[in-house]
């Protein structure tokens, strides 16, 4: 798990740190404080392929544009992709030496993803720990640099880091859930990995937590478009989940993206979304349970008072000694989150004190 996340010269962000990570952190503050922004930059960090995630993130925010580019080998033949290179750096501006980066560290294990704007192809050889390192040309002649790379701080990992530590951060799974939820082909596909294993139970308690009279769930594999269906007690016919409310979909959706991610890092943007109050207590609480059961960290974003109280109930009532429970609030400007463990998580909480 990563316990300390660094930011350089992305988006809102000109320096800023998140230190004590826990194995839940749910990120608050005002908008465009630069929450999603810490989302994307984690995700970029950990994915196998940042490029993919990067283009993603700006086809997401509608920020992409289609451009030719060069990849690896400056002379190799042109390749028609999108990417867009003003808006994610800070100030929003393009010019040569500009470069953005994250850096995460793990139990000496630090992980470094960095974008560099040039005005030449680098292709020294003289870098010898990075994963992925890609040239891509612009149309205003700037060269875009993408380079993840992965260090271990020697010193620190004798005393903690495992070769499991390591493979595991080489090898990160992580799976991003954006506000909107996900859509039914891949929630279908995501359903097909746990099928008949312990992770489908997980499920259905999840959805359990909207409608406790729910039996089975199961994806419709007749046709090309998938529905999800529900069976429900004392009653014959199916229902389509659909049927139940857009807070049974975000659900389903944040249920299956933690199942599907063990040993990973799971990123949900506005996890709160189309859920009511009432639901936020068993929502956390079964994310704490799963999260522990298959080795995950949880990163959440939130706006709303009531899930973060929520979660302060579930960092007083359980037992999270073991790597944590944390609220980070984003403030525009600063350079650092400002943290709530556990136990101030809890006085906040009961004594009134807004913490977003």
């Amino acid at each position: 798990m990563l316990t300390s996340l660094k930011i350089e010269n992305y988006r809102c962000f000109k320096s800023f740190e998140l230190e004590s990570l826990g194995r839940i952190n749910l990120l608050v503050g005002k908008n465009n404080s630069g929450k999603t922004s810490i989302l994307e930059m984690l995700e970029m960090l950990l994915a196998q392929n940042p490029l993919k995630s990067l283009e993603g993130i700006l086809e997401r925010r509608g920020e992409a544009i289609e451009i030719n580019y060069h990849s690896g080998n400056v002379d190799s033949e042109n390749q028609s992709n999108y990417l867009s290179a003003q808006c994610i750096f800070n100030g929003r501006l393009v010019i040569p030496e500009r470069k953005f980066s994250t850096i995460g560290e793990s139990k000496g294990i630090i992980e470094k993803f960095q974008v560099y704007i040039s005005d030449h192809p680098d292709e020294s050889e003289e870098r010898i720990h990075f994963i992925n390192e890609l040239n891509y040309k612009l149309d205003n002649g700037f060269y875009v640099q993408i380079i993840k790379e992965t260090n271990v701080n020697e010193e620190k990992a004798k005393m903690s880091a495992s070769r499991q530590d390591i493979e595991r951060l080489f090898l990160c799974k992580v799976n991003t859930l954006i506000s909107t939820s996900i859509e039914s082909n891949i929630a279908k596909e995501l359903y097909g990995k746990i099928m008949f294993n312990a992770e489908e139970d997980d499920l259905l308690d999840a959805l359990q937590i909207l409608e406790p009279r729910i039996e089975r769930v199961a994806p419709d594999t007749s046709s090309d478009f998938t529905n999800f269906y529900v069976k429900l007690k004392s009653e014959s016919n199916r229902l389509p989940l659909s049927a139940m409310g857009d807070g049974m979909w975000r659900m389903l959706s944040i249920a299956l993206t933690l199942v599907t991610s063990k040993g990973g890092t799971v990123l949900i943007d506005e996890i709160d979304t189309g859920l009511h109050y009432t639901a936020m207590v068993d929502m956390w609480r079964f994310i704490w349970k799963v999260a522990k059961k298959l080795d995950v960290q949880v990163f959440a974003t939130t706006h709303n008072s009531d899930c973060w109280q929520s979660l302060a109930e579930i960092a007083e009532e359980e037992d999270t000694s073991e790597n944590g429970i944390t609220i980070h609030r984003i403030e525009k400007g600063a350079s650092r989150s400002i943290v709530f463990n556990e136990k101030q998580m809890a006085i906040a909480a009961e004594r009134g004190i807004e913490v977003r």
